[in-house]
């Protein structure tokens, strides 16, 4: 009998190298900064430095703003660099995505991608609508289906698509720009 076991899962508590070797440098930044911040009440060894987390709440379009704010506030006091992950859900991740595939990045302000996502908005996100039909009858028929599986559906459904689409290619573009792109 064949297993159905995928091959690339793993069965494990425990992090794994790769994750391993960038806890431990990234911790070394942290020290840094909380040094910076914290004077002696900080850590005083990587050994001390605690894994924080920037995490964005979904909620589409107004998390993508809110969480993009975020990063930017926090940038600008000095104390992005005093987290060790960030993470998001819905809109939050869209922000992410766009600022963790940006070629320059981490060398740029948060700002500059805030910018740019604005740009694609104000440029193109009513083309979808008013140049598209395929794609507004492509997209009604997956929402269609939804409601036909039982799940509810909203407007927030259709924005999300919008906005997904919309985003999706200006990321696939960072990453094409970084090799990165499959």
């Amino acid at each position: 009998m064949k297993s159905t076991t995928p091959s690339d899962l793993r069965y494990n508590i425990e992090l794994c190298n790769g994750e391993k070797a960038f806890l431990q440098k990234r911790k070394k930044i942290v020290l840094e900064a909380m040094k910076k911040h914290l004077g002696e009440r900080g850590p005083k060894s990587v050994n001390e430095v605690p894994n924080l987390v920037i995490l964005g709440a979904g909620g589409g379009f107004r998390a993508m703003v809110y969480f993009s704010g975020v990063f930017c506030a926090l940038k600008d006091m000095g104390l992005f660099d005093c987290c060790t992950y960030t993470s998001g859900l819905s809109g939050s991740n869209w922000f992410l995505s766009m600022l963790y595939s940006h070629p320059e990045w981490p060398k740029i302000h948060p700002q500059v991608v805030k910018n740019e996502m604005r740009d694609i908005f104000e440029d193109n996100w009513m083309m979808k609508f008013l140049f598209s039909p395929s794609w507004l009858i492509n997209h009604l028929k997956i929402i269609q289906g939804k409601k036909e599986r039982g799940q509810p559906v909203s407007f927030t459904d259709f924005f999300g698509y919008l906005i997904g689409d919309v985003l999706r290619v200006k990321v696939n573009i960072h990453l094409l720009l970084r090799g990165l792109f499959l």
